[in-house]
């Protein structure tokens, strides 16, 4: 998803992806002439937490377990969206 369509789930606009997306712009003005370039790729993050916190109880996890394993779970949520929006991509 584009952040620069991404408000707030309340429909405001967030300062943080703001930044992010301004970052995310000097990185590759900047590196587009040096050999460690690399693409920056912009993912929805918002609700990956509540999506971990819902799979984690699913699963049965206790609360011990699930406050533990939020972050990883969410970050693979993260790298799921990626990857299915650049296998959509592909020609």
């Amino acid at each position: 998803m584009d952040l620069r369509r991404a408000p707030r789930v309340g429909g405001s606009v967030c300062l943080r992806s703001s930044r992010r997306l301004r970052f995310s712009r000097t990185e590759e003005d900047e590196g587009a002439d040096t050999r460690a370039a690399r693409p920056v790729h912009m993912v929805d993050e918002r609700l990956t937490t509540v999506e971990g916190e819902r799979a984690l109880r699913a699963m049965g996890a206790s609360p011990r377990a699930r406050k533990r394993a939020i972050d990883q779970v969410a970050a693979q949520l993260i790298l799921q969206q990626f990857l299915e929006r650049r296998r959509r991509e592909e020609p």
